[in-house]
């Protein structure tokens, strides 16, 4: 009995560690438009594009003056409130790190040497 007890307790926990994740990676979804500040080529603005397939996260990051695809993100790792996105930029392995600061803003840093924000581009309805 004390055997299907912990089976159960385990199956419930995994469960809602999934499906916390998967929550998680929803609210990264979407368009940011991040600035990274005081790099060597001065304030770089970029554009993170980011898309649930499959149940999981997958992006590219965009110029956002032409929206022209820069770079692939090529690993993701999303946890409780933030999350670690990794793209080849100039033939340089680049990750950005970013913290949930409220539903439309992100703080972190690029390298752990620039500091970045984030802000979601909320897309504005047609009439």
């Amino acid at each position: 009995m004390k055997r299907i007890i912990v089976l159960l307790t385990l199956i419930v926990m995994c469960t809602t560690t999934w499906a916390q994740q998967a929550d998680n990676a929803a609210f990264f979804a979407g368009k940011w438009n991040v600035t990274v500040t005081a790099t060597p080529m001065g304030d770089v603005t970029l554009l993170m594009n980011l898309e649930m397939k499959e149940g999981k996260l997958t992006g590219n990051i965009s110029d956002p003056a032409t929206g022209n695809e820069v770079a692939e993100i090529y690993s993701i790792e999303v946890r409780e409130n933030s999350i670690t996105v990794s793209f080849n930029a100039e033939g340089y392995d680049v990750f950005l790190s970013l913290d949930k600061k409220d539903e439309n803003n992100l703080t972190g840093n690029m390298m752990d040497m620039f500091d970045a924000t984030g802000e979601r581009v909320v897309e504005k309805a047609e009439k």
